[in-house]
């Protein structure tokens, strides 16, 4: 039976597996900005827990593009863009803060359970 900390630190890695995707697609949209034809994309999440294993998160990544009304590729707004990355830097930040706090927490268990 997996533990809290194994659930925790799955979920957190599939947190960041999904922040680190979403940064791929920003930075991709950025870089072909300029790029004639270039068709901006969006990315979304869907997770869940295998049957059976508790603690493996399947991250499933879908890639949109991003098209107006009409159907027509949206041209990629870079300041949107930006807005985006500095949002997943954070999002990022947290997250890691949260491998570190649960690392940090499993340590301790091993340490004093040594004494």
């Amino acid at each position: 039976m997996p533990t809290h900390d194994a659930m925790t630190l799955a979920a957190l890695a599939a947190a960041l597996d999904a922040a680190n995707v979403r940064q791929q697609v920003a930075a991709t949209n950025i870089a072909n900005a300029n790029v004639a034809g270039f068709t901006p994309l969006a990315a979304s999440f869907s997770a869940r827990i295998e049957a059976g294993q508790g603690s493996s998160a399947n991250l499933q990544v879908t890639l949109t593009p991003q098209l107006d009304a009409n159907g027509i590729p949206q041209a990629v707004r870079i300041d949107d863009e930006m807005a985006r990355i500095a949002q997943n830097a954070l999002h990022y930040q947290a997250l890691v803060k949260g491998v570190n706090h649960t690392l940090s927490t499993l340590a301790t268990a091993v340490s004093e359970g040594k004494k």
